[in-house]
């Protein structure tokens, strides 16, 4: 990825801190992380080669200095990183912990209007793997800074995932495009890190993504009715007589639902309502999803849609109510 117009900030002419999250597929080239050089002229960059060690050069004039951490990186494993530069020393530390240093005397001259992420200029191989935050300091961080944006980093890159779904395939909706997944979110996430790798030559591209509450009314559908009118042709008749037929877009779904049952509890009646009569006032979609049971969604697994409207028939019991609505697909 190229970045034009970078602030003069990002040149890093003098002393300087780098501080990033990675995790790479393979070691099988050397994987640029950060890349501000035209190794010819002037610049700099961090890359990992393929001995696993973490490189930091900086280029004056075509004169290069570069500093090699110590220790090695692995393929697989998520690490914390942080290069700091301070009174012509270069220091890594990897997972806060000191890396090897050595001399970096030449400061990169300024260039200006060109920063790579994850492309290395000088093998033009692009990064195998994932890079998070990237932090960038014009100047040598102490070390209580750089522990804290490295705590930082370790909280958000090195956290144990709070779900791992391999099976895209298995959760499609419409057109088979559709993946849904769900998690039980913990008050400690801050922040929320999606990954989608593949061990194949391909890659993946998404259009939307969403994030939002789950309500689970269970195995309490009691009736149901899913349609869509017939698609209907357009057709234009031109001056000359001559008719031309498009094909008309399909026709939204209809969907109506009456969810009953012990298990529709007087609990479960208010949070339906909270979460999904209260908020369609403000918010417009809300997704249908099926994890069995499919044709309830005409064999689909999940349909973006509004609701039109939800009504609670009469109690019959405590703890045992029913739930009548109708929603609509929207598009895209």
């Amino acid at each position: 990825m190229l970045f034009t117009n970078t602030p003069a900030a990002l040149n890093l002419t003098g002393d300087f801190t780098i501080s990033c999250a990675f995790r790479l597929n393979n070691l099988s080239n050397n994987y640029a992380i950060l890349n501000n050089e035209n190794r010819d002229v002037a610049g700099y960059f961090l890359r990992i080669l393929t001995s696993g060690a973490a490189q930091v050069l900086t280029n004056t004039s075509g004169a290069h200095s570069s500093v090699n951490a110590s220790s090695n990186v692995s393929a697989g494993t998520v690490y914390s990183y942080s290069a700091v530069r301070s009174s012509g020393t270069l220091t890594h530390y990897i997972n806060g912990t000191s890396a090897g240093s050595g001399a970096l005397t030449a400061a990169a001259t300024a260039l200006a209007q060109q920063l790579y992420l994850g492309y290395d200029t000088a093998s033009t191989s692009y990064f195998s793997g994932q890079i998070g935050d990237i932090a960038v300091f014009s100047g040598g961080l102490s070390s209580t800074d750089r522990q804290s944006v490295e705590a930082y980093l370790t909280a958000k890159g090195q956290t144990t995932p709070l779900i791992a779904d391999y099976a895209f395939a298995g959760n499609s909706g419409e057109d088979s495009k559709d993946y849904v997944s769900r998690f039980t979110a913990s008050s400690s996430s801050r922040h929320y890190w999606i990954e989608m790798e593949s061990s194949a030559s391909s890659k993946f591209t998404h259009s939307k993504l969403f994030l939002g509450t789950a309500l689970d009314l269970g195995d309490t559908v009691d009736d149901y009715n899913c349609s869509r009118d017939d698609t209907q042709d357009d057709d234009f008749t031109a001056d000359s007589g001559a008719v031309d037929v498009a094909r008309g877009k399909p026709a939204p779904y209809k969907v109506s639902v009456t969810w009953r049952g012990d298990a529709i509890t007087d609990t479960m009646l208010a949070t339906f309502h909270d979460n999904v009569i209260a908020p369609s006032q403000t918010r417009f979609g809300l997704f249908l999803i099926t994890t069995t049971n499919h044709e309830i969604l005409d064999g689909l697994k999940s349909l973006y849609v509004r609701l039109k409207k939800a009504a609670f028939p009469r109690k019959e019991k405590t703890d045992y109510n029913i739930i009548d609505a109708e929603f609509e697909e929207l598009p895209g």
